[in-house]
């Protein structure tokens, strides 16, 4: 990531029922995680059980808890019923299963299937992980939050507390949330990029908006990479930048 957005705060916020994440470089978002406690999240490991074959792909239905059946590609593939350790790589959406992955996990015979058995990885953790020294504060409401946030940190890791009514409000995340739900972002120089998800890619076109065509483009490449992360767009991605000589 480039120095102009280095990550310097996390953000920590839990109310009843979920936590709300969020990774900032002074006042511009880079990421916000929302887990909800009851839905299955990247990275946990379930025991479940196979439900049924997925007509002609190597892929078995499994139950794991959720409400929908996730996918696995796995070979050879276990008869129905059979146990099966299974990681989440894409959360379930509207209408649609996870996407899992086999895991590693010795299962009991005995065992109570569908079962959580390693939640997912902390985002709080992940970043500080990652970004290290560049964090100068993780900020968590309220006051019992920091203190479990705390427990899975080094005790020289500088979480804080904060006293405001939504820290989320106060810090401008809530605001910058709302204008990432917004196909339309602003360039500095006057342009524009429009972000359009269909079912098969994410396409994002370039409005010079009476500037220089070049300078646009730079401006777009570097706003796309942005929206990218903060938006938590993956998949196929085209950018139609302007043409220029």
């Amino acid at each position: 990531m480039s120095d102009e957005y280095q990550p310097d705060t996390i953000l920590v916020s839990r109310t009843p029922g979920e936590t709300r994440y969020a990774l900032l470089s002074e006042d511009t978002l880079l990421a916000v995680v929302h887990r909800r406690d009851a839905d299955a999240q990247p990275g946990a490991v379930y025991h479940g059980r196979v439900r049924a074959l997925v007509p002609g792909t190597g892929a078995v239905f499994v139950d794991y808890g959720d409400a929908l059946p996730g996918v696995v590609y796995v070979k050879p593939i276990p008869p129905e019923g059979s146990a099966i350790a299974v990681t989440v790589s894409v959360p379930p959406r509207p209408g649609k299963g996870a996407e899992l992955k086999p895991a590693k996990s010795d299962i009991a015979a005995s065992a109570k299937l569908p079962v959580l058995i390693t939640p997912a990885p902390e985002p709080v953790v992940e970043w500080l992980g990652r970004y290290g020294a560049s964090i100068r504060a993780i900020i968590c409401q309220p006051l019992r939050e920091m203190a479990r946030v705390r427990a899975l940190l080094d005790p020289d890791a500088p979480v804080e507390s904060h006293s405001d009514a939504d820290l989320f409000t106060a810090f401008g995340v809530d605001e910058a949330v709302e204008a990432a739900l917004q196909p339309e972002v602003k360039l500095p120089s006057g342009g524009s990029i429009i972000i359009e998800p269909t079912r098969a890619l994410t396409v994002i076109d370039v409005n010079s908006g009476g500037s220089e065509p070049v300078k646009a483009n730079t401006e777009a490449v570097q706003a796309a990479a942005l929206e990218l992360r903060r938006r938590n767009i993956a998949g196929h991605v085209l950018i139609d930048i302007i043409p220029t000589k």
